[in-house]
């Protein structure tokens, strides 16, 4: 479970280190432009939009791996603290 727990935690790190870069230097210039407009705003905005919808995609997902994670480590407690209780 640890290294389930290991792996989680550098995923999440990494995306959420990928999508600060998108918001400044290294990645914003990328957009910092005003043509083209898409839906009539700015493809900078469109830019910044875009990225927080794609960080909140991500938020929900790394909850439900998450709490997917966090369900197996009670269940295995609850087993463990049965089988204690039986004993």
């Amino acid at each position: 479970m640890k290294v389930q727990r290991r792996i989680f935690q550098t995923v999440s790190g990494i995306y959420f280190t990928l999508c600060t870069l998108a918001f400044i230097w290294p990645l914003a210039t990328i957009a910092n432009t005003i043509e083209p407009k898409i839906l009539g705003v700015p493809f900078f905005f469109a830019w910044n939009l875009i990225v927080v919808v794609i960080i909140f995609i991500g938020c929900v997902g790394m909850y439900i791996w998450d709490t997917r994670l966090t369900d197996g480590r009670r269940s295995q407690i609850v087993s463990s603290t049965r089988e204690a209780d039986n004993a």
